[in-house]
């Protein structure tokens, strides 16, 4: 009863809106090719094709000096170059032309591929072989849109009108990551423009790399978490560039006249973030169930969820942390007292005030007793239960933590270290609060200066 059992008479909203995306779409520019498809036409290219392109670099009329770098692989550049003669000839793309002698080899493509020209082809080729392996999914039907092998190479800037379509239709973007310490897909106008384009359109979204670049990657998160995060959050569409300073500016002009720069930017950083939790989730259920809660991996997937405001994920992990530190490393380890500390700030956070008071005040106590009383650790714990406190309206057991906090960075980092300006800063908008002006604005000068 309440079901309509004529499936005729019933279409997925979805399916309908896919649909008409693709029906707005050239037909050339719904195909994708499978890997071994493109490996394919990589053999095709005559051996001294690099060495050909290079020569073809154009060169400042004032300077002499080429306006772009020499190409030493062959990247997507070097690619272009080449397919785009063919096309002139035949008016097809890499993927009409693939299709005309392995038809088995193009279909309807299924994964749009956000990569930067810059890289190699054979090892992009190689990172999605890979991502494939991992993730199951069949080499010989899984047809990647790739722009080198799908646009019309002689006619670009009409196709690239399309992007957004194709991206929306296809329904999943792969953002293929190099050198992830400073991952050059963030510094390319078009990318940027296709990562916003899959946040906004809410598409499927993952991040692929090769072994190796994955090996270390997967290191880092154990090791070395904020530096990964603190890498895929530097996007800033307005630094972005493309060798075609036109392309770049149309680009940029599309993103002012919708969402904004701001905006844009969030979105990518956002959903970077949810693909890293993705990656971080992935490897935490691979560690040992005896090992997992303790991990640091654990406590760093925690910290990230609660910094992105996902307190209910957050907190069974920060709690598992807290209990199995306990019982593995007791309850004075310096392991223990960060996972106790973290889970007091987090029920700060949410207001559990009567549960974070005991823990809070257990961390600065097992701090102050075991690393003593100018630790980095321990100047945290004083300056979180200084705020702690100051949300309790505890003002004058706040401001002496406050003060306390202060002038231990003072002493034993300097005046201008990062974290002493957080405490004059801390320090100031607490006596503002408190009616004190003249005091709060002399510590603004002074953080400002």
């Amino acid at each position: 009863p309440g079901h309509d059992t004529n499936q005729s008479a019933c279409q997925d909203p979805q399916m309908i809106y896919i649909t008409d995306e693709i029906n707005g779409i050239p037909d050339h520019l719904k195909q994708g090719a499978t890997i071994p498809g493109m490996r394919k036409l990589l053999k095709d290219l005559p051996a001294d094709i690099i060495e050909e392109v290079n020569k073809q670099i154009p060169r400042d009329e004032k300077t002499g000096e080429l306006k772009y770098p020499k190409n030493i692989q062959l990247n997507g550049y070097v690619h272009q170059i080449f397919i785009k003669k063919l096309t002139d000839m035949d008016g097809m793309t890499a993927c009409q032309r693939l299709k005309l002698h392995s038809p088995n080899e193009v279909g309807v493509a299924n994964v749009f591929v956000s990569w930067t020209l810059e890289s190699s082809v054979e090892k992009t080729l190689d990172t999605l072989e890979n991502y494939c392996i991992e993730n199951k999914m069949p080499l010989n039907s899984t047809y990647f849109w790739v722009c080198d092998f799908v646009i019309k190479q002689n006619d670009v800037e009409s196709d690239l009108e399309y992007l957004e379509q194709c991206i929306k239709s296809i329904g999943h973007t792969i953002a293929i990551i190099e050198q992830w310490q400073k991952p050059r897909i963030l510094s390319r106008s078009y990318c940027i423009y296709e990562l916003h384009a899959t946040q906004q359109h809410e598409i499927n979204f993952d991040i692929a790399m090769n072994k190796e670049e994955e090996a270390s990657f997967t290191e880092a998160m154990l090791k070395d978490f904020d530096s990964i995060a603190t890498c895929l959050a530097e996007v800033d569409i307005s630094k972005a560039e493309c060798r075609k300073r036109s392309e770049q500016e149309r680009i940029l002009n599309i993103i002012k006249d919708g969402v904004g720069i701001s905006e844009c930017n969030g979105s990518v950083i956002g959903l970077l973030r949810e693909a890293l939790l993705s990656i971080g989730r992935k490897e935490l259920s691979s560690i040992d169930e005896s090992e997992r809660a303790s991990s640091k991996l654990a406590n760093n997937l925690a910290r990230m969820l609660r910094n992105m405001g996902k307190y209910d994920e957050a907190l069974p992990l920060f709690r598992g942390g807290v209990a199995s530190c306990r019982e593995k490393y007791g309850d004075q380890h310096r392991e223990t007292l960060t996972r106790i500390n973290n889970l007091g700030n987090l029920l700060c956070n949410i207001g559990n005030n009567k549960e974070a008071l005991p823990l809070c005040k257990e961390a600065l106590a097992g701090r102050r007793e075991t690393l003593g009383d100018r630790h980095p650790d321990t100047l945290q714990s004083i300056n979180n239960m200084a705020v702690f406190l100051k949300e309790m309206g505890k003002k004058e057991e706040a401001l002496s933590l406050y003060k306390e906090a202060l002038a231990a960075r003072r002493e034993t980092l300097g005046d201008r270290h990062p974290d002493t300006l957080q405490s004059i800063n801390n320090m100031a908008v607490f006596l503002k609060e408190m009616g004190k002006k003249e005091e709060a604005l002399s510590l603004y000068k002074e953080a400002l200066a």
